[in-house]
């Protein structure tokens, strides 16, 4: 019995311990998957039992040297509403940011060399996360760099500082669309 629930304890500890490293490793390979071969993620700090998470340092570039370049991103996840299939993240702030935004001739959003995906019209059937309300607390960004380029135009464009309300699709008056 004491043998067993050290070896539980221990468990934990190791899970709680790598989970940040784990964090780092998947979104670095998921930037990799996607079409960025060059990927540096300097730091991942992650809390399970507050549900802080704060990635330092992400640099992505694609064959087409299309960036994303994340200096600070600070969230939090709430635990309670999952319960309630809600998805709620609060106290997002992201810092120093560089992103590439392009919109192809076919009209396909491409987000830092990653292809946002269309909205597909044949799947009449709700799908598992259209069941799921989806919510923030406030965001705040500070020193984002967009270089948007479109047909036609390109320029680039730099947010200071920008705050954004709350929002809470299960709550209609919050809802962002």
């Amino acid at each position: 019995m004491l043998v067993g629930l050290t070896l539980l304890l221990l468990g934990f500890a190791v899970l709680v311990v790598l989970l940040p490293w784990g964090i780092r490793w998947g979104l670095q390979r998921a930037l990799r998957d996607n079409g960025h071969p060059m990927v540096v993620v300097e730091d991942v700090d992650f809390n399970l039992f507050t549900g802080r998470l704060v990635v330092y340092a992400v640099d992505a570039r694609s064959a087409e040297e299309k960036q994303i370049a994340l200096g600070e991103t600070r969230l939090r996840v709430e635990w309670w509403p999952l319960l309630s299939q809600q998805f709620m993240i609060e106290d997002i702030v992201i810092r120093d940011v560089t992103i590439d935004i392009t919109q192809t001739e076919d009209g396909e959003i491409v987000l830092g060399g990653l292809l946002l995906p269309g909205e597909d019209e044949s799947d009449s059937e709700p799908g598992f996360f259209s069941r799921w309300g989806v919510g923030t607390g406030n965001i705040d960004l500070e020193n984002v760099t967009v270089r948007l380029a479109i047909p036609h135009l390109q320029t680039a464009m730099t947010i200071y500082a920008a705050h954004v309300d709350p929002m809470r699709s299960w709550i209609p008056d919050e809802a962002s669309a």
